[in-house]
């Protein structure tokens, strides 16, 4: 909002300067032919008036295309401590502890519990920010993503299996096959749209846990 407030201020000034510019040109048009009953140095003292009037402008035209000043505005990464929080998800991956069958199914259960005990919360909050129904919140948000942590939850062992792939010709008689691992990453970073602020949120949330990723959440800043 304080981005479309600045570009409509910067708008109606252009278009005031630009009327006075153009209000100039006419009279610097007019001082250049010399009336009839004018001295040479009234049409000197009249263009020395008009150069001011333009110097004038121009100062007014800096002015007002000057970049706001954001000293005041406290950036993100005053506040976040990043390097704290991939140094808790470098400590995930150095611990192993998320390639376990256990440790995600615990994260999994967090996330639906989280979305249970939070339903009447987020529907309240999605008629208050979006003017969505409660019951459109419950049919399109919440009750999908719970649908869905529990199709994770039941399929996860079966995807975590290690699957039999052929073996190229020269490791004959070796067997291969695949394992799926996490990323070896710090995490995950997840950003949100403001139309679906829950489930587009959560969703890929439920991903990244199910693959053993840590994930960092990030919210649409159009969303109230």
């Amino acid at each position: 909002h304080q981005h479309d407030e600045i570009t409509f201020a910067v708008c109606c000034q252009t278009k005031r300067l630009m009327r006075q510019w153009y209000h100039l040109l006419g009279r610097l048009q007019i001082a250049t032919k010399q009336p009839k009953g004018k001295t040479a140095g009234d049409i000197f003292a009249f263009s020395s008036n008009q150069k001011r009037f333009s110097n004038n402008i121009m100062s007014k035209a800096k002015s007002s295309f000057s970049q706001p000043d954001y000293g005041s505005i406290q950036k993100e990464e005053d506040v976040l401590d990043v390097e704290s929080l991939q140094a808790k998800m470098r400590l995930i991956h150095e611990s192993r502890v998320n390639l376990s069958y256990d440790w995600r199914m615990k994260q999994l259960k967090l996330l639906l519990r989280l979305v249970q005990e939070n339903s009447e919360e987020i529907r309240t909050a999605l008629a208050k920010d979006l003017g969505r129904e409660g019951t459109e919140a419950l049919c399109i948000e919440t009750k999908p993503l719970e649908n869905d942590i529990h199709y994770t939850m039941k399929n996860l062992k079966k995807w975590m299996e290690p699957q039999a792939v052929p073996s190229p010709a020269v490791m004959i008689p070796a067997l291969s096959h695949l394992e799926r691992r996490p990323l070896n990453s710090p995490g995950v970073l997840i950003i949100g749209p403001f139309n679906y602020p829950v489930r587009l949120v959560l969703q890929p949330l439920l991903g990244s846990l199910a693959g053993g990723n840590p994930a960092v959440v990030k919210p649409s800043e159009c969303v109230p």
